[in-house]
């Protein structure tokens, strides 16, 4: 069986962004660090938090929370169900 690299690994983050205020964002999925803080900045422009920083550059934190595909899976139907909870390890 081939060893399965930390770069195809889905991870559960969460990331603290902060510059005037502070919000964490406790529902990014990634596959590294750096996919978790650009995921929770788009979030910011695009999504819930849309406009939170307007017209501020602000500071990214991300956090890992787990590796572990079965509590990653675990963490995912607790925050969203089990919509693509099955498809959420396929990457592409």
């Amino acid at each position: 069986m081939a060893k399965v690299k930390d770069k195809d690994i889905l991870k559960h983050y969460n990331v603290t962004i902060r510059k005037v205020s502070e919000v964490t964002f406790e529902d990014v999925f990634a596959y590294d660090k750096e996919g978790a803080e650009e995921n929770a900045e788009e979030s910011c422009w695009g999504g819930h938090g849309q406009y939170c920083f307007e017209d501020y550059e602000f500071e990214l934190e991300a956090f890992e929370q787990t590796r572990k595909p079965e509590e990653v899976k675990q963490a995912w139907i607790e925050l969203f169900g089990d919509i693509d909870a099955d498809e959420m390890f396929e990457r592409g």
